[in-house]
């Protein structure tokens, strides 16, 4: 399998120094790809994407750490583990490794472009040594991780002025093998349940969600979910799979669909726990909610939100979910009661403002009350939600830039 050497920034010579390469844009905080949250040793950071580049904060106090390199395009997904930063840009994956760019992958194992024959990324996963890219074309890719890439940091330096690695890290990312999905199944997302080893389960455009072994390449499972009725009693073909999300509680994924429906299914036994709706009015408040209702309030005129990220609390307190939405709101539903919990934004029924624009990623710290969001309006959110009778959450840090020219 061939890769590139980490590419020269567009614009400058060969023979000519760094001294005026871009650093950082000064008030770009975070874009349109989702946050990676990871932990080095006993700290937790976030990555979050910038344009052609990304962005390491600190979780404790949204602290910039790190800049990250300039790559070739704008990238759309990021994963990390360690000292490594995978970004995605269109179908190639870039390997950074702290601030510098190693490696540039856009061939598979038999020299066949990635643009071609598997087309645009749509989802990064970090699966122990493993790292598992969804392709738009309809096929998942598994990269193994090297220990080589990984440890030997002294190898990072050992380049030129033009910023060509030697061949010692020709191996920190490897091609191991590719699974094809039938014509039948266009693949949209993907998660990890951390109980099931070597499995992933992978949602589709037509509603359906497979369980997959990434390692024998076998199918394992299919689950199918009914498709929404419209007004007239007929099928919704927009019944997409948006999200899926792994929960807390064994065998149970979140998985969100384009008819703005959240359903929690368990896994071992093919069986849906409970399911939430979500819709606003053209005000952008929420008018329906929960599990519960007749069909006549589901079919009153409101205009419907896009669901775009789910995550779910851990540890003691409330067993919260938040779900993310493309109107910027955030809806926050307690899985005891399964009902409404508090709405974040829009006029809800919390006076806390959330975001201006779409959600694009939701992340709860583990074990502690404190909801993280991401969205396109630039900015980087931490929300508490406080230990009182009411449970409602404030805004803890922030950081935020300009949003609009």
């Amino acid at each position: 399998m061939s890769s590139s050497t980490s590419p020269s920034p567009q614009g400058r010579d060969e023979d000519q120094g760094c001294i005026f390469e871009a650093y950082r844009a000064i008030g770009s905080v975070t874009g349109a790809a989702p946050c990676s949250v990871h932990a080095r040793g006993n700290q937790l950071y976030v990555t979050t994407q910038v344009g052609r580049t990304w962005h390491l904060y600190t979780v404790a106090k949204l602290q910039l750490k790190l800049v990250g390199p300039q790559h070739h395009g704008a990238i759309s997904h990021l994963a990390n583990k360690g000292d490594l930063t995978f970004a995605a840009v269109g179908s190639t994956v870039c390997v950074s490794k702290r601030a510098h760019l190693l490696k540039v992958f856009d061939e598979d194992d038999e020299g066949n472009s990635l643009e071609d024959f598997h087309g645009d990324v749509l989802q990064m996963l970090v699966v122990g040594d493993f790292l598992l890219t969804l392709h738009r074309q309809g096929s998942l890719l598994r990269w193994r991780i090297n220990a080589q890439g990984r440890k030997d940091r002294d190898a990072d330096h050992e380049s030129n002025q033009n910023g060509r690695r030697e061949n010692g890290n020709e191996s920190v990312l490897s091609l191991e093998d590719s699974i094809e999905f039938e014509d039948d199944f266009v693949p949209t997302c993907m998660c990890h349940p951390p109980a099931y080893l070597n499995k992933v389960v992978i949602g589709s455009e037509d509603g359906r969600v497979q369980l997959w072994n990434v390692m024998t390449r076998r199918c394992i499972y299919t689950f199918e979910f009914p498709a929404e009725t419209t007004s007239s009693g007929k099928p919704d073909d927009a019944n997409s799979v948006v999200c899926v999300v792994a929960s807390p509680a064994l065998d149970v994924v979140a998985v969100g669909f384009s008819t703005k429906k959240v359903i929690l299914h368990n896994l071992k036994f093919d069986e849906k726990v409970t399911d939430f709706t979500i819709l606003l009015n053209s005000k952008g408040n929420l008018s329906m909610s929960g599990i519960q209702g007749n069909e006549s309030e589901k079919q009153e005129q409101a205009k419907a939100t896009q669901i775009t990220s789910v995550a779910f609390s851990t540890g003691t307190g409330l067993p919260l979910m938040a779900v993310g939405t493309s109107s910027g709101a955030i809806v926050v539903f307690d899985l005891d009661k399964r009902q409404l919990h508090c709405m974040m934004g829009s006029g809800g029924g919390s006076d806390v403002m959330s975001h201006s624009q779409r959600v694009v990623s939701l992340h709860f710290l583990a074990n502690k009350p404190i909801l993280m969001s991401s969205s396109e309006d630039n900015s980087l959110k931490q929300w508490l939600f406080n230990d009182t009778l009411d449970n409602l959450p404030s805004l803890l840090r922030f950081r935020e830039g300009h949003s609009m020219p």
